[in-house]
């Protein structure tokens, strides 16, 4: 029997008159059981709960009268610090339930088929969309599943006819290569009597074409890709043209478009293989290259793998695996790439930088949804993997982060037998672990998870009740605001300043909402800022050393990974003003594994996405310089420059900046090294430093007081000038 107890024996402590009624306790004593300390209670509807207090975990037994319905329940002891554990059963039998333990009687309560309410049972509900759809054989649908009415909101998808198709644990459907209607279920993973269908008819319809974007502008010679979508056939193949032929561009087989060096406006022609005479047009306008006041694209770059995790190591480098290919380090300032194979298969593992700038990598890859409980440590120093101590069980899909005291935590993922890790980790900084089995809970996937005041940690989402950890002890989770909007799956979050964090996008269908929160405040709260510009899943924020959010990437469909939707433009969100600005648009898609890291030169890293989710596989990346490194005509700006700092950094100290600048310069900032996968940086901090100038080429800055909201490791050290232009940093080691 299932346990749905511990996450509500609060509450039922709390409300147990709102749980139900009418317990009977037997008259007759065990030798070894407390009868005193077990009580039955019939909840409404067939659920019934059992209340176990006493010290240890116990079996019972219950039967109906007069049915032949019987069966078991384990009851664990009570869970950390609360009064009783809760065990929920069902049974359909009519008649008077009686609970034993061996031979006694402990209890026993009439079915009384009260229906379940709000009031007295938090009834689930399961609600899918869309609850009715066609698609064609062997196409694909995306359906989503809301559930209310419990924490738990995971749900177990199935077909419910044999040969109906299949659907993944996302909700991405298949259709059979055969007509008909078939039906997708949802089951509540909190409650399995607890379900929703949607129906799906399968039929072969009218071919249709629709390319993305409909309509484009490229600087002349400029590149873009294009993206096919074609429906009502198995035969998704198109053949690309140019309406206006080589004088208006090429485009290749796979929808890479390149503009002609004379402006003008031309059509890019996507023709169904399937049947010729159904077609779809991109508009392209070709210009001469405006100032790049909107930020300016780099043109793309080949890499040996497809970047899925990228870290920033403390000597300007970039540690990069993938799903399919082997590790590697790539040098920006050679342009060269080096393999470093890892112990284990890293995929979908969590990634933090160490205080002392090695790499730490929790968790990966056996198999979709199974993890391993590997850790493996990289050594920038010597370019060489080590393997550490495991994990207590495996994590696939967890977040990592280095914590004030300089110890690692780990939440979330699933474990080698497919099930949610609900324990947290941490790393003491002798690199032994230990379980906080008082925070057991069930975490979404790649949490967002930040540094907190007073040494706390701040869950952010996905989900919408948002907490915070104290990792003392055995660990503990307390309730924070609720967000405004629903579950962002797939959103991204930043932490701005410090103590202040932003989300936004994320669900299905994406959203373009956005919203903040200062945790620093006595009551924090979170509320909403000004909308982006465009819904997207699957989007990437970087925090930006003046302090404003890059946003890049993702979709704005409804799928779980639709490409053919994709957005092309980066945003950038001022905190001071609360409002978006739109800018020039990147030439690859970057949706579903596709990663942002700021870098030394302030520039943003953008590549990835595919080798997963039938997406587009994108073994590259783009460089995207923002505005803050232009004049308004265009023209690069005058950099300021450091011509000398400390290599590390004690917190509270003072120390001295050298630069020929130091007159102009308006802030400095450090930046933690960044560590990037699925839509979150896990280790990128912005901590704005107290400094003045005492005149000539010097500035006496302050580090930071406290690790609280600027944990220990490796940092950039920015200066920026009164027209907020950055420097080139200088890697600098904090704690």
């Amino acid at each position: 029997m299932g346990s749905r107890g511990t996450a509500r024996a609060a509450v039922c402590a709390a409300l147990l008159a709102a749980c139900g009624q009418g317990a009977s306790t037997g008259d007759h004593q065990s030798p070894g059981i407390d009868v005193s300390k077990i009580s039955l209670t019939y909840v409404c509807e067939n659920r019934f709960r059992i209340q176990n207090s006493s010290a240890s975990a116990v079996t019972v037994s219950w039967k109906v009268e007069n049915s032949g319905d019987q069966g078991t329940v384990d009851l664990p002891a009570p869970p950390g610090n609360q009064v009783f554990s809760e065990t929920f059963f069902s049974t359909r039998a009519i008649g008077t339930v009686v609970l034993s333990a061996g031979t006694t009687r402990i209890g026993s309560v009439a079915n009384s088929q009260t229906p379940c309410t709000t009031q007295n049972f938090p009834l689930v509900q399961v609600a899918v969309t869309p609850t009715a759809a066609s698609v064609a054989p062997g196409g694909t649908l995306q359906i989503s599943a809301q559930v209310t009415g419990d924490p738990d909101t995971a749900v177990r998808w199935s077909v419910k006819e044999r040969n109906g198709g299949s659907v993944d644990a996302t909700g991405v459907y298949t259709a059979p290569q055969t007509n008909g209607t078939f039906h997708v279920i949802a089951t509540s993973h909190a409650d399995p009597s607890r379900t929703a269908t949607a129906t799906v008819t399968v039929r072969p319809g009218a071919v249709q074409v629709v390319v993305r974007p409909a309509a484009v502008t490229l600087a002349v010679n400029g590149t873009r890709r294009l993206v096919a979508q074609v429906s009502g056939n198995p035969d998704t193949a198109v053949l690309w043209s140019v309406s206006e032929g080589n004088s208006g561009g090429t485009v290749d087989p796979t929808g890479l478009y390149t503009a002609p060096a004379t402006v003008g406006t031309f059509h890019v022609v996507a023709t169904s293989h399937a049947d010729p005479a159904i077609s779809a047009i991109a508009t392209v306008t070709v210009q001469l290259t405006p100032p790049p006041v909107l930020g300016q694209w780099d043109p793309v770059e080949t890499w040996p793998v497809v970047p899925i995790h990228v870290v920033l190591l403390q000597d300007g480098r970039v540690l990069n695996w993938s799903r399919l290919g082997e590790a590697t380090v790539w040098d920006p300032n050679s342009n060269s790439f080096s393999t470093v194979k890892a112990p284990s298969w890293e995929f979908c593992s969590g990634n933090a930088v160490l205080p002392n700038g090695q790499v730490i990598v929790p968790g990966g890859h056996i198999t979709d949804e199974y993890g391993l409980p590997d850790v493996n440590v990289f050594d920038p120093a010597t370019s060489t993997w080590s393997t550490a101590p495991p994990m207590a069980a495996g994590r696939w899909y967890p977040t990592a982060m280095t914590m004030a005291d300089g110890s690692i935590l780990v939440v979330s993922g699933n474990t080698a037998d497919h099930l949610l890790n609900e324990i947290p980790e941490v790393r003491n900084p002798d690199g032994t672990w230990r379980e906080l089995t008082g925070a057991q809970f069930p975490v979404p996937w790649y949490p967002k998870l930040f540094p907190a005041p007073g040494g706390r940690v701040f869950l952010a989402g996905s989900d919408r009740h948002t907490k915070f950890l104290d990792t003392t002890g055995t660990g503990q989770w307390s309730d924070g605001p609720t967000t405004k909007f629903a579950n962002r799956d797939y959103g991204t979050a930043v932490m701005y300043a410090p103590g202040k964090v932003m989300i936004a996008g994320g669900a299905i269908p994406p959203t373009d909402t956005a919203e903040v929160i200062d945790i620093n405040a006595a009551s924090p709260a979170w509320r909403f800022t000004a909308s982006m510009n465009h819904p997207r899943r699957h989007v990437t924020g970087t925090v930006l050393p003046d302090g404003k959010v890059l946003i890049t990437g993702g979709t704005s469909g409804t799928g779980f990974n639709d490409e053919t939707h994709a957005v092309f433009s980066a945003e950038l969100w001022d905190p001071a003003t609360e409002k978006w600005t739109e800018l020039s648009s990147m030439t690859i898609l970057r949706v579903y594994h596709s990663v942002a890291l700021l870098m030394p030169d302030a520039r943003v890293l953008v590549g990835g996405g595919g080798e997963g989710a039938s997406g587009t596989d994108e073994p590259n990346i783009e460089m995207f310089s923002p505005p803050y490194l232009f004049n308004s005509d265009g023209s690069l700006a005058a950099r300021p420059t450091i011509t000398q700092a400390p290599d590390s950094l004690a917190y509270g100290a003072s120390f001295q900046v050298s630069s020929p600048d130091a007159a102009q310069i308006s802030a400095v900032v450090l930046m933690r090294n960044g560590a990037v996968t699925h839509t979150f940086n896990s280790s990128e901090l912005r901590v704005p430093l107290h400094f003045s100038s005492s005149g000539g080429n010097s500035l006496q800055v302050t580090a930071p007081a406290v690790p609280d909201l600027a944990t220990p490791g490796p940092y950039m050290l920015f200066i920026l000038n009164a027209q907020g232009v950055p420097s080139v940093a200088r890697m600098v080691h904090l704690g």
